[in-house]
């Protein structure tokens, strides 16, 4: 495998464009919901960003870490440190976003009922990683898109306890069996679009032993494979967010399924060995570092920007359907990269400079 930076320039945009992707589903449904925009299939299939972001983890976790964890040279706290220090800050913020938000509507708006015990418990519990699994309203109420987070917490520390001493040939098994249930959870459902709800968590945790364990095995046999084909970073780019915009044809499970298990594995072969102009290695880092950002903080801004919309105008946003897509969209990705910048990074390194030495 390539092991110059500018190589995987292509997967920090491929990052982006898929956290977009979400972003973008996720504010047409809200802005767009009275109108015939809304109920329309495109972007609707970005819920397999997910499973791009499983896969892209397994590799670049294996790659990363792999071998110093094997050699010892990094402990296993000092792994946990590490990804907790990736992870937290941006998770942190987006919780509290949401909690602020939920306190906001039942003081202000009186639009909820209050509930002080189901907040502490879905706090405590969400402030861990843990889903909440006795609260009706779902498993992380103040920030929906966390759940994702939870699986990835657990399944980087399942790797670095135990999967990184596993062989090859254990890998494909687990990677067989998992995929074989996910074929079978997915044709049941209509759907693989699951884990996000108490009844459906079962099929996350499917979804990421399947994608993550593959971008394991990829880059551990890529050296054996060794088919060094260069495709424009362009193309595969293009294609990608094809895969998770355009609504012609993607109705059915059996598309989640081609994308899965063959698209996404294929990007990732081609995207690692795709090499970057010069000119656009800044603006694929900039994307890449913004991607986490924008992810883990779109539900909750989405809220808070409606809820602006509606202070500052006296409208809905539906109400102005076009002006409030732009002006939030605008909006909520110059925070994201904002909170990326100015608030994710000089938090890690604090946290690092002092805690975690």
């Amino acid at each position: 495998m390539p092991q110059t930076k500018n190589h995987f320039l292509v997967l920090d945009a491929a990052r982006g464009l898929a956290a977009l992707a979400v972003f973008l589903f996720h504010i047409k449904v809200f802005v767009f919901k009275d109108t015939s925009i809304g109920a329309t299939e495109i972007f609707s299939k970005s819920y397999l960003a997910v499973d791009l972001f499983f896969l892209m983890s397994g590799l670049v976790i294996a790659r990363s870490y792999g071998d110093k964890l094997l050699s010892l040279s990094m402990t296993f706290t000092d792994f946990v440190k590490i990804r907790i220090l990736r992870l937290y800050p941006l998770y942190f913020a987006g919780l509290i976003l949401g909690v602020f938000y939920l306190i906001f509507r039942w003081i202000i708006k009186h639009e909820d009922p209050f509930d002080a015990y189901n907040l502490a418990r879905g706090l405590a519990l969400n402030s861990l990683f843990i889903p909440d699994f006795f609260n009706k309203d779902g498993l992380f109420i103040f920030n929906p898109a966390a759940w994702s987070l939870s699986l990835e917490w657990i399944i980087n520390v399942i790797y670095a306890a135990l999967a990184v001493k596993i062989a090859s040939r254990s890998l494909f098994f687990i990677t067989a069996c998992s995929g074989a249930i996910l074929l079978y959870l997915g044709i049941d459902a209509g759907t693989i679009d699951l884990g996000w709800s108490s009844e459906t968590f079962f099929g996350g945790i499917i979804r990421i032993v399947f994608s993550f364990t593959l971008g394991v095995l990829i880059y551990k046999k890529m050296a054996d494979w060794n088919l060094k084909i260069k495709i424009s970073p362009y193309i595969l780019l293009s294609l990608l967010l094809l895969c998770l915009m355009m609504p012609i044809g993607t109705h059915t499970v059996y598309y989640d399924f081609i994308c899965v298990f063959l698209i996404f594995p294929l990007f990732m072969y081609f995207a690692c060995y795709s090499e970057t102009p010069s000119s656009m290695n800044k603006p694929f880092f900039l994307i890449g570092q913004t991607s986490y950002a924008l992810y883990i903080l779109h539900t909750p801004l989405i809220m808070w920007m409606g809820g602006a919309w509606k202070m500052f105008t006296g409208t809905e946003p539906n109400d102005f359907p076009v002006s409030s897509f732009l002006s939030m969209s605008f909006g909520i990705i110059l925070i994201s990269f904002f909170a990326a910048i100015l608030f994710d990074e000089p938090i890690r390194k604090i946290i690092r400079n002092n805690f975690f030495r």
